[in-house]
Parts: structure tokens; C-alpha cells; sequence
């Protein structure tokens, strides 16, 4: 069984004892939590009586930061609680349309056989996805084409709602950066709300930052959490290229370390 779960993660022998350990936590946290679910694992996760949980993502942010275990399982365990109670599948369209968010995803995210294969995508650049969620204060909730159905609508007008509230968001009052030598800069967006990198779709992104960046200039997303942006300078590219690569092999939620141009006429990946 703990096989057949741990099978989607590069894990040496001592990870996975600590792993094996984490899944039997989250699993007796959840039956005290929901004893009338009757939580048990199966080939795939773990599976009560209504929900079924996949670990993937809990392994993979573990292995990421494994100092912080307790809280990542804490954190895990509370959003399955929430997700549980707050009528998921059920949700009214006038409700949710003004909550409906963007989030990029590397199209490796989307497996065969697995919940990801029935989210609701759209191609983006390269390999990498937009998909969308239903975002509350507590978790967020991926979209299907069965909520596209069951609200009378369709993936386009989706997508453009999605976009709108994308560009309602607050962007962070200051913004770490630094000043090189040859007069490039570089602009580090921490958003706090794990939707950094969806913000490289908002439609003012050249007009926002072309002054202090200059026009075209670069964006990085290598994860779900980094936003980084800088002006289009030989050293900058060479460094940061670098970084993206490191920092997206590193992270839990790897997006993609290629750089992409920003243009006033809109974006497109670098070059292989």
C-alpha cells in the first residue's frame, strides 16, 4: 500500500520512514476528527466514507521544508476538515463567480488515474497550465468541468471571470528588489496568499512594472509562491536564469524555471 503511494515521489530510505510516520498521523488525526467517516488507507491515499484524500502534495511539501512537519500536517489535516464541511460540490455560481482565481500548474501536474485528471484546464504557455479555484479564506478548491456544467456556463466565460477577479487583487504595498550596477533591477512579488505566480497573467503587468524594470523585461515563476520579475540585462538573465532552475527543482510546487518576456504586447517564453 505505502508503496503504491509513495510511488510519484523521489524519496531515499530515512524520507521514507519519516513519510510512512506522516501519513499514519494524518490518518489518526482525521479519524479523531471524523469517526463516522471510518478513515482508512487504501491503494491510492487514504479513504473514508464520502472523501477520498491523496498525499502527494503533503509528501512533496515535507520534503520541501521538513523542520516544519508538525505544521504542514496541522495545516493539512484543518483544510481537509474545512473542505469537508463547506458544501464542496454544491456551491451556487452567484456565490463563488467573484471568488474564481487562476493558478498555474506544470502540465506533469495533470496525471492519468489521479483527482488532476479532472480538473478544469486551459494551455497556456510551454508546459505549463492555468487551472482555476474557488478561493475561501481557510483553502481553495479546484474547478471541473462538471462545476462548468452544473453552473450553466462555459470554460471561456469561466476563464474571463477568472481573469477579472485575477486583476481585482491587491498587490503587496512594498516589494523587496535590488538596483545592479548597469542599471537593471530586479522586483521580488511576495503576495502572502499563495497566488504570487498567477499574478505573471495579470493583463496590467507590463504597463505596472515597464517603468522601473524597462520595456520588454523578464518574469520568473518557478514556483507557486514567487513572482520574480527583472529588466532585461545579459548578467541579470544569466543569474536569475540560474536561480529559477535551482528554485524550481527545490520547491513542492515546482511550476516551470523557464523565464518568460514581457512585452507590451504580451508574454512569451524563452527560447531553448
Amino acid at each position: 500500500m505505502f508503496d503504491s503511494l509513495l510511488s510519484t515521489v523521489q524519496i531515499t530510505s530515512e524520507e521514507e520512514l519519516l513519510l510512512r510516520k506522516a501519513a499514519n498521523e494524518v490518518l489518526e488525526q482525521l479519524r479523531r476528527r471524523h469517526p463516522d467517516q471510518d478513515f482508512a488507507f487504501d491503494e491510492k491515499g487514504i479513504r473514508g466514507k464520502n472523501q477520498a484524500i491523496y498525499l502527494g502534495n503533503l509528501y512533496r511539501e515535507l520534503q520541501a521544508a521538513p523542520k516544519r512537519r508538525e505544521t504542514i500536517i496541522k495545516s493539512f489535516v484543518e483544510n481537509l476538515s474545512l473542505s469537508a464541511d463547506a458544501g464542496m460540490g454544491h456551491e451556487v455560481w452567484e456565490e463563488v463567480r467573484g471568488h474564481i482565481i487562476p493558478v498555474l500548474k506544470p502540465q506533469e501536474y495533470i496525471k492519468p488515474d489521479s483527482p488532476t485528471q479532472h480538473l478544469l484546464t486551459t494551455e497556456w504557455l510551454v508546459n505549463v497550465l492555468i487551472c482555476y479555484v474557488i478561493r475561501s479564506k481557510k483553502f481553495y478548491r479546484f474547478v471541473t468541468p462538471w462545476d462548468v456544467g452544473r453552473w450553466g456556463t462555459d470554460s471561456q466565460t469561466l476563464h474571463d471571470i477568472a481573469m477579472t477577479n485575477l486583476a481585482q487583487l491587491p498587490w503587496p504595498s512594498r516589494m523587496e528588489g535590488s538596483r545592479q550596477k548597469d542599471g537593471g533591477r530586479v522586483i521580488l512579488v511576495d503576495t502572502e496568499d499563495n497566488l504570487a505566480s498567477s499574478r505573471i497573467l495579470h493583463p496590467d503587468l507590463h504597463r505596472l512594472f515597464s517603468g522601473p524594470l524597462g520595456s520588454p523585461f523578464w518574469a520568473g515563476i518557478p514556483d507557486r509562491d514567487t513572482l520574480v520579475l527583472y529588466s532585461d540585462r545579459r548578467s541579470l538573465k544569466q543569474r536569475i536564469r540560474r536561480r529559477l532552475s535551482k528554485d524550481c527543482q527545490s520547491s513542492a510546487y515546482a511550476i516551470t524555471p523557464r523565464p518568460f518576456l514581457v512585452t507590451r504586447d504580451g508574454i512569451a517564453p524563452e527560447s531553448e
